[in-house]
């Protein structure tokens, strides 16, 4: 990244991974949950709608243009210049996604199904009423701000010009993991290891080669892993992953304990 951005994390550990050169800064939001939630719990709704609402108050007070990125994003390099040029004639630039729900939204020269974990915007004033659009209906139907993204860039009283980066060199989970089965596309900026849940996503980044910081894997495998998602007790990801990630640990010298069905407490 260039040496004039500030990063804005919700969490005071990703600071810490962010590169030197770059200025990190916490933003504290009273009532977050302090550690990491399942996807679909109340406590995520929670995390979804503050990240909104400081995308907002961000919008509002300053005049650079805002890069929005999940924490599962893999930057393979600087995709600040192309986005700026990008912008010129939109308002926000969305990466695409898959919904996985209609095959409207596995075309995407048919449908375009923006994502909003990973989102280039502007600070104009359509820009910001799209985010205020959002967050009522964060607010008033569901948390999901991907559904509410989805529906108010199609709503008539918005009117902000946006559009779908290149899924080439935006590459969502879908098109990286399953369609492409590893392999990254050339000249392409970014991975998003959506469309993966949980320890998953480590997995998939370390079968690929997009796991850079190898100095903490006993931890992750240990007491990530083994005793938070794949203790004997825990019937969902008893199978599989686990063996996936037990096969990825056992790489660099961790044993885990992987149950099976047969398993018992």
């Amino acid at each position: 990244m260039e040496e004039s951005a500030v990063i804005i994390a919700l969490r005071k550990q990703l600071c810490s991974l962010v590169i030197s050169s770059a200025t990190c800064l916490e933003v504290p939001v009273e009532g977050l949950p302090k550690r990491f939630q399942l996807v679909g719990s109340s406590e995520y709704g929670k995390l979804l709608k503050a990240r909104t609402s400081i995308l907002i108050d961000l919008m509002e007070q300053v005049s650079s243009p805002l890069l929005i990125s999940d924490a599962d994003v893999v930057f393979l390099k600087n995709p600040l210049p192309y986005l700026a040029e990008k912008t010129k004639a939109m308002d926000v630039l969305f990466q695409g996604d898959r919904s996985r729900t209609s095959l409207l939204d596995n075309n995407p020269e048919f449908f375009s199904h923006a994502c909003a974990g990973f989102v280039y915007s502007t600070n104009s004033d359509s820009a910001i009423s799209l985010y205020r659009s959002i967050l009522s209906y964060q607010e008033g139907f569901h948390w999901n701000d991907q559904w509410a993204l989805n529906v108010c860039l199609r709503h008539p009283s918005v009117g902000t010009k946006w559009a779908v980066l290149d899924y080439s060199l935006f590459m969502n989970g879908h098109d990286f993991f399953s369609k492409q089965k590893g392999r990254v596309n050339d000249g392409a900026f970014i991975v998003h290891a959506n469309h993966l849940s949980g320890f998953t996503k480590w997995v998939g980044m370390m079968n690929n080669g997009l796991w850079y910081d190898t100095s903490n894997i006993a931890n992750i495998c240990r007491d990530t892993i083994q005793e938070k998602w794949c203790a004997v007790k825990n019937t969902v990801y008893a199978t599989h992953p686990c063996m996936h990630a037990a096969e990825v640990c056992a790489k660099y010298g961790v044993s885990i304990f992987v149950p099976t069905s047969n398993s018992s407490s």
